[in-house]
């Protein structure tokens, strides 16, 4: 398989990476904070000048295309910020823009910027591990879609929590993998204690109203490919993966 670096997404870090760089000392203050709650509500989450986004606790994840960033901090709180700007966008119900959120446990790992969508996994669930593929529009930064999801029982039982990852995006082109594992819910059993791979797919995400079989369930996806073996998307780049 060829490996081909997206010069768009160079491109785009490169015109953020001044900005971004002091994202290690908002990393350093954010674990310093920590120790002392009393200081951290009184300190803003996210600090903005025009070369510089600080947070109060360290980066999970980051993203960037053309001249947007999109980062995910606090484990579930998601932003995007223009260089120059004086102020982010959250994404996501402005109530819930709290560390930590109220909702569930949760923990984003995977995150992308498209043009104007932003899309991210997160792992969550108690027992039963969850994996939700979050979709918002930057026309409506406040409105989530669940674009896919999966699961499987129980947590504990493989250290592997991950059934769907690999979001990368590029101007319209958006891209994530999932897999399938023995055990799973609706798969075959495990002949060992082991759980090893049945199948792993590649899907392009699109927009709403489009409707096909997304993983586990109808949903604005296209499959691009699946196998038995291992296959995951490495990177984007004008329409290519």
């Amino acid at each position: 398989m060829s490996v081909e670096v997206s010069a768009a997404a160079f491109r785009a870090r490169r015109r953020i990476r001044a900005g971004f760089a002091l994202v290690a000392l908002g990393v350093l203050v954010g674990t310093s904070f920590a120790t002392a709650s009393t200081h951290r509500r009184s300190v803003a989450l996210v600090q903005v000048q025009p070369r510089e986004l600080r947070l109060s606790q360290p980066l999970a994840a980051l993203a960037a295309d053309g001249n947007r960033a999109a980062f995910a901090f606090c484990n579930q709180l998601l932003g995007v910020w223009r260089p120059g700007a004086s102020g982010i966008t959250r994404l996501g119900p402005v109530a819930q823009w709290t560390c930590p959120p109220p909702r569930g446990l949760e923990r984003t790992f995977s995150l992308a910027v498209a043009g104007d969508r932003v899309a991210w996994i997160v792992n969550s669930g108690g027992n039963t591990v969850s994996n939700l593929l979050f979709v918002v529009v930057l026309g409506r930064p406040h409105v989530f879609t669940i674009a896919a999801d999966t699961a499987y029982c129980c947590r504990g039982l493989d250290p592997d929590l991950e059934r769907m990852g690999d979001v990368h995006g590029d101007g319209s082109f958006l891209v994530f993998g999932s897999r399938v594992k023995c055990g799973d819910l609706g798969a075959p059993g495990c002949p060992t204690s082991t759980r090893t791979l049945i199948s792993q797919s590649v899907w392009r995400l699109r927009r709403p109203p489009f409707q096909a079989q997304c993983v586990t369930k109808p949903g604005p996806c296209v499959q691009l490919v699946t196998s038995t073996d291992e296959v995951r998307p490495l990177s984007v780049d004008s329409g290519r993966i």
